[in-house]
């Protein structure tokens, strides 16, 4: 009769399998039986979306143990940067164990520069402030709960899942049959890109954010100022994937600078609130239509990215 039991609560499925090891060079090791070293196997720090396990080579890792009947949390971890070494995993804190009759609470955070910014309350929230969107790099976050009870027993790997924390947006503009045309600048603005994150370690409850200020048609860092000329039904990508914050539409608008033809530049402001809030974990394409003992880590995963379509193309006037 098994007595090691796991509780997993994850904001969205994926997959960090966490092995026991003796080294940091053990990637299938357990260490040994009964209060054995606590290990983790396998997680690359990506400079984009992270859509698999070949992306991540180093997170960071919070722990605590409580007592199986309740009592006062003890720090296994507190931030440890876990990263690559040879085959495995490991990190520079001292070796943790497992003690029978405790409870083992695991959290993680993608990427492991975040972590001076991060807290972890005892049971489990993590509190990420100050973070900023820059578009180019994910935000994951994870958690997992062990009872370890019987000491004659090897506790099982770790599995921990990380889920994304951010949305991914994509706009692309195109031109109709006979129409030709020149973008030579293109703002993205009225979203905000500054705020706290808070994750609770809870099977039903999701991340929530406490936004900043919105920003301007002035102050965005989402500028694309690159001359780009398209023929007749062609297409150019302004943006493929910004990693950005979930959060209401509702103010979100695009200024794009423009020449159709023969015509002057003019400037044309296109508001982008369909659909009317951006998810966390979920990818949205707008398309604008000009017309006219070490603890180790292994086997982590992500899902895909899931897809929302914004309801149509938005056509930039006549």
């Amino acid at each position: 009769m098994k007595s090691f039991t796991v509780k997993q609560f994850l904001p969205f499925a994926a997959a960090l399998l966490l092995a026991a090891c003796t080294s940091t060079d053990e990637v299938d090791g357990t260490g040994g039986g009964g209060d054995g070293v606590i290990g983790f196997r396998q997680p690359a720090v990506s400079r984009a979306a992270v859509d698999d396990a070949s992306q991540v080579d180093a997170f960071s890792v919070w722990g605590y143990r409580i007592p199986s009947g309740g009592g006062e949390a003890s720090v296994l971890f507190d931030g440890a940067k876990v990263y690559r070494s040879g085959n495995g995993w490991t990190y520079d804190d001292a070796p943790k164990y497992w003690a029978a009759g405790y409870v083992h609470r695991f959290v993680g955070l993608y990427p492991d520069r975040q972590q001076a910014n991060t807290k972890v309350a005892s049971d489990g929230t993590l509190t990420l402030t100050g973070f900023t969107a820059t578009g180019d790099i994910d935000l994951m976050t994870a958690a997992v709960t062990y009872e370890y009870t019987d000491a004659s027993e090897t506790p099982h790997a770790v599995q921990m899942p990380f889920g994304h924390e951010l949305s991914r947006v994509q706009l692309v503009v195109k031109t109709d049959q006979g129409v030709t045309a020149t973008i030579t600048r293109a703002v993205l603005y009225g979203m905000s890109n500054t705020g706290t994150l808070t994750r609770p370690l809870s099977e039903n409850a999701s991340s929530s954010w406490n936004l900043g200020t919105a920003t301007t048609s002035g102050d965005t860092p989402f500028k694309y100022e690159t001359s780009v000329t398209l023929d007749p039904a062609s297409t150019a990508t302004l943006w493929d994937g910004l990693l950005l914050i979930p959060q209401s539409t509702s103010g979100l608008k695009l200024d794009i600078t423009l020449q159709r033809g023969s015509e002057q530049l003019s400037t044309e402001t296109v508001t982008l609130n369909n659909p009317a809030r951006w998810a966390a974990a979920q990818s949205y394409r707008y398309v604008l239509t000009i017309e006219a003992d070490a603890i180790t880590f292994g086997g982590f995963t992500v899902p895909d990215w899931g897809e929302t379509n914004t309801g149509g193309n938005i056509n930039i006037g006549k």
